[in-house]
């Protein structure tokens, strides 16, 4: 409904605010205990957990994605070397909040391990894909989880730099 400073939308529920943290979704979610897991090994959980003026985007790998990138479950992961996990996790992270409907086709973005991304949006869907996946895209399986400090998608593939 226009008004003479703006629009009006009717909704059919009450919106809320989030009231968990990035990290605090993902160990809600079983789908993200491998996830979890290289958070705890890398020591990045300050990282995720803080709040800031502009957010964090984090593009969350699913537990299929992290076995088919050679973590088969939890030891794997507690084995790994903690500074190769924490490159490997900012490499999911942007320095502010973006949602799907922002994503630009072919867009290059810059992730908080300070290497880039690219987008691809094609009818709706949205793909990701980091310089060392070559042509293997990451789908987006759930977009938009907003959290306290920023907002999450889901993701089934690990993005390699």
């Amino acid at each position: 409904m226009p008004a003479t400073n703006g629009v009006i939308h009717i909704i059919d529920q009450v919106l809320t605010p989030p009231t968990v943290s990035v990290v605090d979704l993902a160990k809600a979610n079983a789908d993200l205990s491998l996830f979890v897991a290289a958070i705890n090994q890398a020591g990045v959980q300050s990282n995720l957990t803080a709040i800031t003026d502009k957010g964090i985007t984090v593009f969350a790998p699913n537990n299929a994605a992290f076995k088919a990138a050679g973590y088969a479950d939890e030891a794997a992961i507690k084995k790994a070397d903690p500074k190769v996990l924490a490159n490997l996790l900012n490499y999911h992270v942007l320095n502010y909040r973006a949602y799907s409907a922002t994503f630009q086709d072919g867009a290059d973005v810059v992730t908080a391990q300070g290497g880039s991304v690219r987008f691809n949006v094609s009818g709706g869907k949205v793909t990701i894909t980091g310089k060392g996946n070559g042509t293997n895209a990451a789908n987006i399986t759930q977009g938009d989880l907003g959290t306290t400090n920023g907002v999450v998608h889901v993701i089934d593939r690990v993005l390699l730099p």
